[in-house]
């Protein structure tokens, strides 16, 4: 009588085991892991920062010193008040996105991409007007150290120390606005990024309801409209060839705000109205501001929303401030948006 063979025991898996597929592209686990503990970590140094700046406005009253003289410029609390919510609502918003990207969450990805690019783009324009205010700030430097304190004088604060001063200060603001956010466009928007997120978290998420592009749209004019309120402490806008102040400015900013809010959802839910109202509103907003500043001196603005006078002579030794910088760097960010714009509108309805 023949014996039949044996067969194999079936193997016992356990249910609460997770299950690792093997991956058909390189595994960029590690790396959105290394990105988001850095995103987590920039997003600290803003939460430090929001400590930071009323801790310095506080230490700059102190060091007034009718003795010797020493008188630093006044500070301005409601710049205050704005940097400090600034600096918590960029922190907050790297954090959450660093802890997204660390525990491999799909929405991690288009969130940081949209952080990254509004912070490269906004360094691309800093820079720009940082080129053109370069070659004044070392004496403008040396005037600030000599008006602050009588007992100093141009002559004794060494033009070279300030000359290096401005090259560090050059050399970090390229570094912390172009470097920084480049890196983090660069990794996020590589193809296997998407697929190791993909891997992980197989079903979609949240934020694949809407095309990265126009979610970075719709959620940027819900921040502008979220923002615009507190223009309501410096009540001050350019508008076709004036600056309108009071309760006309107020209404201006109310009005705009809510007109960004209504553009963010309509954005969002990729409307063609939508689409036209932020081009329109986009256009004619540069536009109100190249009139105004063509007429009257950009540095007007300040001195109607109440900048001391010391601060206001400073600013007047920026001669790029004097001339069309304001414009040239307004013209061709606008152009740049109108661009984008056009390349996404075929994302919208008819």
């Amino acid at each position: 009588m023949t014996q039949a063979p044996m067969q194999a025991p079936t193997p016992i898996v356990d249910a609460a085991a997770p299950v690792v597929l093997e991956m058909a592209t390189p595994n960029r686990r590690v790396g959105l892991i290394v990105f988001g503990i850095i995103a987590i970590v920039l997003g600290g140094m803003a939460l430090l920062g929001a400590v930071m700046v009323p801790i310095g406005a506080a230490m700059n009253v102190m060091m007034r010193n009718h003795a010797t003289g020493y008188h630093p410029p006044p500070v301005d609390w409601r710049g205050i008040v704005v940097a400090v919510l600034m600096y918590l609502a960029v922190g907050a918003m790297l954090i959450l996105t660093g802890i997204g990207s660390v525990k491999l969450r799909r929405w991690s990805r288009p969130i940081m991409l949209i952080i990254a690019w509004t912070w490269l783009l906004s360094g691309v324009a800093v820079m720009m007007v940082w080129a053109f205010m370069v070659r004044d700030m070392p004496d403008v430097m040396r005037h600030v150290m000599a008006q602050s304190n009588p007992n100093v004088s141009m002559d004794d604060v060494p033009q070279a120390a300030m000359i290096l001063l401005v090259v560090v200060l050059t050399l970090f603001q390229v570094v912390l606005l172009v470097l920084v956010p480049g890196v983090l466009v660069w990794f996020y928007s590589l193809t296997n990024v998407r697929l190791t997120l993909e891997h992980y978290q197989p079903m979609p998420d949240w934020s694949d309801r809407t095309p990265t592009t126009v979610l970075g749209v719709s959620l940027g004019l819900a921040l502008g409209a979220a923002c615009l309120p507190f223009g309501l402490l410096y009540p001050a806008v350019p508008f076709f060839g004036v600056i309108a102040t009071g309760w006309l400015a107020a209404g201006l900013w109310t009005l705009l705000a809510a007109a960004l809010a209504v553009l963010a959802w309509g954005i969002y839910c990729q409307r063609a109205w939508a689409w036209w109202g932020t081009l329109l509103l986009s256009i004619l907003g540069a536009a109100s501001s190249i009139v105004t500043f063509s007429q009257v001196e950009f540095i007007e603005i300040y001195r109607v929303m109440g900048m001391d006078q010391s601060q206001l002579d400073m600013m007047r030794q920026y001669r790029a401030l004097s001339g069309p910088m304001v414009n040239i760097v307004t013209g061709v960010m606008t152009l740049a948006w109108v661009v984008f714009m056009l390349a996404i509108r075929k994302q919208f309805g008819r």
